[in-house]
């Protein structure tokens, strides 16, 4: 967006933040009830993301605008932006603790208490980054960088407490998964202290506590310079990257399901719309990811998807074939190789020409079975 346009949305915040909240609001109520009618859709076998992708570009369209506003506030008009955060029947959703969050560094010095207070009061608001863009706790440590050298003695301790005390949700999952995983004999590490090693980073060497300072270094000691930290890839397991559809939900997508999937328009790969299945798993709409997740729902299913494979259209994208067939081919989820000799010699034989005219005129590289 234009910078003399949002330079115009700050002048004007004083005036205009009330009909562009309630805007914010209502396009967070369309989203989430669009997510919920996707997840019920996928639920019931009947793949859906329109809703909530055309929604969601919506949305995140205006969010721009919404920071641009409350920005205005915090440098024309305080008392408003006080009121903001202090207003008790204002429904704070997540997207707009989001923007508040991004707007609260341009507020004045004098601020900083009440910035650092509004924080502090939700321990969800340090993990208000998607993970993708920028790091979970960018926002948050942000703020912390930019009003914890100018707070109370009072409120800075506030905040100190605050961060030793948080604990991202995954975190305690690592620890779990740890746990399993050594029962097995693996070595597996975990993520205990992650968000932590990046939100005391933010904190000023000179006020901090003895005890926040000697925290601060043991987890720099195990995750190592949280500057290194980056979006995606911020756990030590690393990152995974799948199709949209969560992993453990392929088999809930019915044949028309797939077709719909198959008969639709994604790029090839690096998809600009994504969904976070679990915090080290990330799911794209991409044609690669897609055949991915059928080739996944083949090895559990083979009977199933070769018939499916004669319904699919040859004018599809061969990458759809191809993992149709790897699947066929490949061990099956329990370890033996997947049950295609019970599959007739003759439907055999259709999915192999099926491929074979679908394919030949657009493919350049060997067909390999």
């Amino acid at each position: 967006m234009a910078e003399e346009v949002l330079e115009a949305i700050q002048k004007n915040a004083q005036s205009d933040w009330p009909a562009i909240s309630r805007i914010f609001h209502e396009l967070s109520v369309l989203l989430r009830l669009a997510e919920r009618h996707d997840r019920n859709e996928m639920d019931a076998g009947r793949y859906s993301f329109h809703l909530s992708r055309t929604l969601s570009t919506a949305h995140e369209s205006f969010e721009p605008i919404v920071v641009a506003s409350i920005k205005g506030l915090a440098i024309h008009s305080p008392e408003q932006l006080v009121d903001l955060l202090t207003n008790q029947y204002l429904r704070k959703t997540r997207h707009l603790e989001y923007a508040i969050a991004k707007a609260l560094p341009a507020a004045g010095d004098d601020f900083a208490d009440a910035a650092l207070t509004w924080l502090c009061q939700r321990p969800p608001r340090f993990r208000l980054g998607d993970g993708y863009a920028e790091l979970h706790w960018a926002p948050a440590a942000s703020l912390i960088s930019r009003f914890s050298q100018h707070s109370s003695a009072a409120v800075f301790e506030s905040l100190q407490v605050a961060i030793l005390a948080y604990h991202d949700p995954y975190e305690r999952k690592s620890l779990e998964d740890q746990l399993v995983r050594l029962t097995r004999g693996q070595s597996y590490p975990n993520d205990w202290g992650r968000a932590q090693n990046v939100l005391l980073d933010a904190l000023p060497d000179d006020r901090m506590s003895t005890r926040a300072k000697l925290v601060a270094a043991e987890w720099k000691r195990k995750f190592g310079d949280p500057a290194n930290e980056q979006p995606l890839n911020v756990h030590s397991t690393g990152g995974r990257v799948t199709s949209s559809i969560p992993p453990a939900k392929v088999h809930c997508v019915s044949d028309a399901g797939w077709l719909r999937i198959i008969n639709g328009e994604f790029p090839d790969r690096h998809a600009l719309r994504w969904r976070q299945h679990e915090p080290d798993v990330v799911g794209e709409s991409s044609v690669s990811h897609f055949a991915d997740a059928l080739r996944t729902a083949t090895m559990q299913n083979p009977t199933r998807f070769a018939l499916l494979g004669l319904r699919i259209p040859c004018e599809s994208d061969p990458a759809y074939f191809t993992a149709l067939l790897a699947g066929l081919q490949q061990d099956g989820p329990n370890g033996g190789q997947a049950p295609i000799g019970s599959i007739g010699t003759s439907e055999i034989e259709a999915i192999l020409e099926h491929v074979a005219i679908a394919v030949t005129p657009r493919i350049s590289k060997p067909f390999v079975l």
